[in-house]
This record gives C-alpha cells, sequence and structure tokens, in this order.
C-alpha cells in the first residue's frame, strides 16, 4: 500500500448504541462505526494519529501546532487533534480543536465530519446531524459523510422510538 493511499485511509471509531457516551478506538468496521477522517496532508503526528499511537501523536501534533501561525498550515494539525481526541475519548479537548479546524477551513468537509463524529459521541444528535447535513451538501461529496450521516439518522430514530 502506498504511502498516500495509507494516508487517506479513515481513521474509525467504533460506536456501539448500547454503550453509552462510550468511545473505542478499534480496526474493525461494523455496521455501528462512525468514521473520522485524519489530514491528507503528511503533518507532524498524523502517522502516529493514524497508527492509534494517540499520546505520541497528540505531543507531536501540538509542538507543530505552536509553531506556526498560518492557518493554511494550522487546519490539518487542528482536524488531527479533533480526530485524536475523539479516539481517545477526551471530548472537551476534542470540542476545542475540531470548533477551530472548521472555523480554520470555512466549513471544510472533513474537519465538519470529524466535528459532528465528536457531537454524536457527546449525545448532541441535532448538532451531529446538522453538520453532517451540511458537510453532504458540498460540492465535493464524500462517502465517509454520507454513511455517517444515515448512520446518525438512524441512531435519532431509534432514541425515538
Amino acid at each position: 500500500m502506498s504511502f498516500i493511499n495509507r494516508i487517506k485511509k479513515p481513521l474509525l471509531v467504533a460506536v456501539c448504541c448500547s454503550f453509552a457516551g462510550g468511545v473505542m478506538a478499534s480496526s474493525q468496521v461494523t455496521a455501528e462505526s462512525f468514521q473520522l477522517k485524519t489530514s491528507m496532508r503528511d503533518v507532524n503526528g498524523v502517522r502516529e494519529i493514524e497508527q492509534g499511537d494517540f499520546a505520541k501523536g497528540i505531543a507531536r501534533t501540538k509542538a507543530a501546532l505552536a509553531r506556526t501561525s498560518v492557518s493554511v498550515n494550522r487546519l490539518p494539525l487542528l482536524n488531527n487533534l479533533c480526530v485524536a481526541y475523539v479516539a481517545v475519548g477526551d471530548l472537551d479537548s476534542a470540542k476545542a480543536h475540531c470548533n477551530e479546524a472548521v472555523d480554520a477551513s470555512s466549513n471544510n468537509v472533513f474537519a465538519l465530519n470529524n466535528r459532528a463524529v465528536m457531537h454524536c459521541l457527546a449525545d448532541n444528535t441535532p448538532a451531529c446531524i446538522a453538520d453532517l447535513t451540511l458537510a453532504n451538501e458540498r460540492k465535493t461529496k464524500q462517502r465517509i459523510v454520507s454513511q455517517n450521516l444515515q448512520l446518525a439518522k438512524q441512531r435519532d430514530l431509534l432514541s425515538k422510538n
């Protein structure tokens, strides 16, 4: 597998509907899995995050983020921190970085997707569906977003029954 293909491979977070509020990092895909997407750029920390070494990935990414003020260079770092914090279940830290990634990107599809997953895991289904709907309406349609939107709508429907 080439380096580019490995970078594009989404990081998966399995969320079991009966495990309220819990997050488990997993390499298994189930019918009830939300998908997160790291940046496509090879920035500090992304490899560690994709390999599940979240502590090292977060440290490297934060160090790189502290050294840059250019918005276009901050976006992939913020996005990767959002993914890493969601994956480890630190939703408070995730929220700050996810919001910054969305703001810095002018509603980038993957930044919206990752923030939506964070919202779903925080049991904020309306915000989750809103972010995924906005991401899905972008001209760059992404299968990850469509699948996450379908899953969020199913979970919302099940929670109303």
